[in-house]
């Protein structure tokens, strides 16, 4: 039962474990993972404290702590490797590969507490669970797609990482036929839509700066062979519903930053796809 005081389940939320919690050096060498510096908890909250009949394991990923991140691992913009901040040691971070992933059962940490050298804060650890959940859940375009947006990337990305591309909260784009490997000879149907904040729709430059990206996104659409772009339009978030997102899928490529600057727009939450 969970109010078992004996249960390790019961035994961790006594002990303050949770997701995002870290597991110390010491107590992994203790358990024989002691080639990383840290691990961090990202088993769900609730899973955490669950008594074990239900669930047993917490699972964890490895974590190097590092003095200087690489700028291209910061914010999720890479899907396999990502860098975050600590709250402690101040100015640390730690490096995290998706693939260092593994479960330690609740009893060997049930007698124990979390790190309080090396802390994260929510906001940090809610950035870490949604980057391991992306690489899940991110739409799958067709190949034939894919080789004929890759003419751009570069230019995409320089244009996604540009000022103009800070108040842009979203991409969504609808493909015909959605799935569907095209012979060279057909080409896809495309529709796009840009979405801001309605605060940074009644800014008459944030909407100059998004009508600028506007601009240019549609140039490079149209400069792609096989792709037809029949519509690209500049949207408030509140002018986007769960209905449109049936139709509508996030363009996210690996370098769409997820990052929680004040200085960049962020994507809503919601559905990917349908």
């Amino acid at each position: 039962m969970r109010g078992d005081a004996t249960d390790p389940g019961t035994q961790l939320r006594g002990s303050g474990w949770c997701q995002g919690s870290v597991v110390g050096r010491e107590r992994l060498e203790a358990l024989g993972h002691g080639a990383t510096d840290c691990a961090v908890v990202i088993s769900q909250d609730c899973d955490v404290v669950q008594t074990v009949e239900v669930e047993s394991y917490l699972e964890v990923i490895a974590a190097k702590v590092l003095e200087q991140p690489r700028a291209d691992l910061l914010h999720g913009r890479n899907p396999r490797l990502i860098d975050i901040p600590v709250v402690a040691p101040v100015g640390r971070y730690l490096h995290i590969s998706v693939h260092d992933r593994f479960r330690i059962e609740k009893h060997d940490l049930a007698a124990h507490a979390p790190s309080t050298t090396i802390t994260l804060d929510r906001e940090v650890t809610s950035q870490l669970a949604k980057w391991i959940a992306k690489r899940y859940t991110r739409v799958a375009w067709p190949d034939a797609f894919n080789e004929r947006m890759a003419t751009v990337d570069d230019k995409l990305e320089r244009l996604f990482k540009s000022d103009n591309g800070k108040v842009i909260t979203g991409i969504w784009l609808m493909l015909d036929p959605v799935d569907e490997e095209l012979a060279e000879d057909r080409d896809y149907r495309l529709a796009v839509w840009l979405t801001m904040s309605s605060e940074s729709m009644m800014d008459k430059t944030e909407v100059r700066r998004g009508e600028e990206f506007e601009k240019r996104l549609q140039q490079l659409l149209k400069s792609c062979n096989g792709i037809d772009l029949c519509e690209i339009e500049l949207r408030k978030e509140s002018d986007v519903s769960l209905e449109d997102l049936r139709l509508f899928r996030r363009f996210d490529k690996d370098y769409r930053s997820i990052a929680a600057s004040p200085v960049g727009a962020l994507p809503p939450e919601g559905s990917d796809n349908e």
